[in-house]
């Protein structure tokens, strides 16, 4: 795992990470967006990203970048979120492949790894658990 430290975006190019003083997103610098958009340009249909519980709209941006370039985008179901504000915000503005609630997640992202990892394109978007 990651973290991105304070004051700086952590970026994504091939098998390197960046941290990059670039403009305040969402008023924040680390914001979630400028992350999502690296990883779209750089693994297209292989990125997954994904939008929990928080306030504002961090993250609605980015990925729908990841959905441009054929990813997949999964949203906590915003009536199991403790704030709501960021996954209502994502599902106004991207077509999500999978809203679950927190207790699932862990188990389809496994699940999504494990078909992108096996080549299977044949993930079954429309499949909620």
């Amino acid at each position: 795992m990651y973290v991105a430290p304070p004051d700086f975006h952590l970026l994504v190019n091939g098998h390197h990470i960046h941290l990059w003083h670039g403009p305040k997103e969402n008023h924040h610098r680390p914001a979630i967006n400028p992350l999502f958009r690296s990883v779209a340009t750089t693994y297209g249909r292989s990125a997954v990203g994904v939008v929990l519980s928080g306030t504002l709209d961090d993250g609605s941006a980015g990925l729908w970048w990841i959905k441009r370039y054929g990813g997949i985008a999964v949203v906590q179901d915003p009536n199991d979120a403790l704030a709501p504000e960021m996954p209502s915000n994502a599902l106004k503005h991207v077509d999500a492949d999978y809203v679950l609630p927190a207790d699932t997640l862990g188990r389809k992202l496994q699940m999504i790894v494990e078909e992108l990892r096996d080549g299977d394109s044949s993930t079954d978007k429309s499949e909620n658990l």
